[in-house]
């Protein structure tokens, strides 16, 4: 991915590789300054930004590759931080097409490379899971890479994101404290001795002496026990997978800090990468907001430690401080947290006081698991190699299941309104045809103006004048000796164009029909680009009985296969109609 940290992080997980012996390649998103000071040589998945991605409609990029990928739920994450747009749940928008753009792009960058193992970055964003879909088809093992819950390590699992709970290499392999390696606990222990003393944490911190001291300050202006309460990024994948019902992070943060009981105070702090854009604003007088405070001393400081689901939980427990969690982290329901399904259930959790402090042995076989069993120490050639063995190339299992119910009931009504664009009339008929719940779910995410305005997947009669669609059928029938009936039918923007050959190969089962194929340039507003052997290959597909003839405008004879060609007209007769000699063609094309 681009930026400084994704490319730092690369170029160590690059190191470790070729100390297991491998060959590295690492292949940045887009162009990207960081890479390039790294390695000015790699090719990029995409020349440019999305912006400069291919657009690929759903039956072209089928016709091409032989699979079709399920961009509503790959888009899930996008779905969840809140980004989304209308395009996001429309197959056919030219964002959906430049999705596919990007896969067909990462079948010509692997396929040009024949890796033997494709590393896939963070793994919720919508182009990751592109990334392990497209390995997974070409048969291609592939594992899962973050940045490391501590310095020195690499994240890497052959099954899944940290963020996706029991799908992951440390919840698969976990088997309790009572199973833990003496050797592996005797580590651990070295390395939270050593984590405490270095004050070792995922980002670095530091203290700015006298806000500590303001701290301390108001701490001390009353007695009464102390909740620390660290922020996190709001669009960061362990987040979006646990929101449950709550639409975003910041009104988690504000039932947290509602819910607290008399006499509890709480220490703030928003995540080092930045401030919270998504915490309370207006925080009440018995939350204390802290900046440049690390969290190292911030741990001496409060009773307990409460949070969504962030690394800090861990580095509190081998700080020996009682953790809360409300979300899903990698280190809860392992016997060491206190797990709540409602950050709004923290209170009544409290009233009775601050929980009892975490057993150090427990603490230090989590720890044990959680290095040796979910990470790779950087230039351990050999456990990467381990690793490496255990990837396969199966296709990855939808992740929607793992989101609140908001974003499924968001991405199902999305799943309809395609259905109902399926059918080529519109999107006030699609609209109008929709179960009431999902059409009031895409309102209220969107907006009815946004959706009523929408301009896909309506066929719009831009193919000639009415006169000149007579004329041309009439002197067909002429020719013909029967009946033939102009079509105007535009296949570049109905949204399901094998749809609408199919109902057009209905008609043309009782008297022949002509279509015309027209290519444009590309438009914001054009969703696809149908070529006349691409309609004469559905229709072969959808209707094999039909006879179809294909002219080219600009001469006689059939059609070839040109990426500048202009227009292609079809002509559709039932099975058992009279082949056209020359003389019909000659005569037709003209």
């Amino acid at each position: 991915m681009t930026g400084d940290e994704s490319a730092a992080n690369a170029a160590l997980l690059a190191g470790t590789a070729r100390a297991a012996g491998l060959e590295v390649v690492t292949v940045p998103f887009w162009s990207d300054d960081a890479h390039a000071a790294r390695d000015a040589g790699a090719p990029t998945l995409l020349d440019g930004g999305f912006d400069f991605a291919p657009r690929l409609s759903d039956f072209a990029f089928h016709a091409r590759y032989g699979f079709s990928p399920d961009l509503i739920e790959l888009s899930a994450h996008s779905l969840a931080i809140g980004d989304a747009r209308i395009d996001n749940l429309l197959t056919e928008s030219v964002w959906s097409q430049q999705l596919r753009g990007v896969a067909g792009r990462a079948i010509a960058v692997m396929a040009d490379l024949a890796p033997d193992v494709v590393f896939v970055p963070h793994g919720a964003e919508v182009l990751s899971r592109l990334l392990a879909e497209t390995a997974a088809h070409l048969a291609i093992p592939y594992l899962y890479w973050e940045s490391p819950f501590f310095p020195g390590y690499h994240f890497v699992d052959p099954f899944a994101p940290h963020f996706f709970r029991g799908a992951h290499r440390i919840d698969r392999t976990w088997a309790g404290v009572a199973a833990a390696e003496d050797g592996a606990v005797a580590r651990a222990r070295d390395f939270i001795a050593r984590a405490r003393a270095e004050r070792i944490t995922k980002y670095r911190q530091t203290t700015a002496p006298a806000e500590l001291e303001a701290l301390r300050g108001w701490l001390g202006e009353r007695a009464g026990p102390v909740l620390f309460v660290p922020g996190q990024i709001a669009f960061d994948a362990s987040i979006t997978v646990s929101l449950r019902d709550y639409p975003n992070l910041g009104r988690i943060y504000r039932a947290v800090f509602a819910a607290m009981p008399p006499g509890w105070r709480v220490i703030f702090k928003p995540h080092p990468r930045g401030p919270d854009a998504d915490r309370a604003e207006g925080l009440p007088e018995h939350v204390r907001l802290v900046r440049q405070v690390s969290i190292h001393d911030l741990f001496p400081l409060c009773d307990v430690v409460a949070l969504h689901s962030s690394n800090v939980g861990l580095e509190a427990l081998m700080a020996g401080r009682p953790v809360i969690a409300w979300g899903d982290p990698y280190y809860g329901r392992k016997g060491l947290t206190l797990d709540i399904a409602d950050g709004a259930d923290l209170g009544r959790v409290l009233a009775a006081g601050p929980p009892v402090p975490p057993d150090p042995g427990k603490v230090a076989a989590l720890v044990g698991h959680i290095l040796e069993q979910g990470l790779v120490r950087q230039g351990d050639g050999a456990a990467l190699r381990q690793r490496i063995a255990e990837a396969s190339s199966v296709a990855p299992e939808p992740r929607l299941p793992w989101y609140g119910a908001p974003i499924r009931r968001l991405a199902a009504a999305g799943v309809a309104l395609n259905r109902a664009l399926a059918a080529n009339r519109g999107m006030a008929t699609a609209l109008r045809t929709l179960p009431r719940d999902d059409r009031a779910t895409l309102e209220q995410r969107f907006g009815p103006r946004a959706l009523r305005r929408h301009c896909r997947g309506a066929p719009r009669l831009e193919v000639w004048g009415l006169l000149r669609r007579l004329a041309v059928a009439r002197a067909f029938g002429a020719r013909l000796g029967c009946k033939v009936r102009f079509d105007a039918l535009d296949l570049q923007a109905v949204h399901d164009p094998a749809a609408a050959l199919e109902d057009l190969a209905a008609r043309a089962r009782l008297g022949a029909r002509l279509v015309l194929v027209r290519r444009r340039p590309p438009s914001g507003r054009i969703i696809q680009q149908i070529s006349g052997a691409d309609a004469v290959g559905m229709l072969a597909e959808a209707a094999p009985d039909l006879v179809v003839d294909v002219f080219g405008w600009s001469g006689a004879g059939p059609l070839p296969a040109a990426p500048g060609e202009a227009e292609a007209l079809l002509l559709l007769r039932p099975a058992g109609a009279s082949p056209l000699t020359g003389a019909d063609r000659a005569v037709l094309a003209r």
